[in-house]
């Protein structure tokens, strides 16, 4: 159920930001963001990654293996430690939107890997 709330207003709130969320923050910080409306909607898809990488880490807590979520936040923040200069020069805004989503992406994985692991670890000894 969780995961499908995630998704679904994930996805909801994906195609409302592109159709007036960069228009609303213009409006509330006297800005034109209308420029950024693809870098503001990878920012949201790296925050959905996030929010699923909180629901993976709920099941490792749960299981008390908390521990387990280290290697997904190192990962993370190696490979933004390596890249995320040159992304930023080479693509600007785009480059750091898109750091931000995958480094996202790369704690979910781990995340779900080591749910899975231990779901069917704990499966085999039961």
């Amino acid at each position: 159920k969780q995961l499908l709330f995630i998704l679904s207003f994930g996805l909801g709130g994906i195609i409302v930001s592109y159709l007036c969320g960069v228009e609303v923050l213009s409006f509330i910080f006297k800005i034109n963001l209308v420029p950024y409306r693809v870098e503001f909607c990878v920012l949201f898809m790296g925050g959905i990654l996030l929010a699923l990488f909180y629901l993976t880490q709920l099941l490792l807590i749960i299981q008390r293996r908390q521990l387990w979520c280290l290697p997904g936040v190192v990962s993370s923040a190696l490979f933004v430690f390596l890249f995320a200069n040159w992304f930023v020069y080479k693509i600007g805004v785009m480059g750091g939107a898109i750091v931000y989503a995958i480094s996202m992406a790369i704690m979910l994985c781990f995340g779900v890997v080591f749910v899975v692991l231990f779901l069917k670890k704990g499966c085999k000894n039961e």
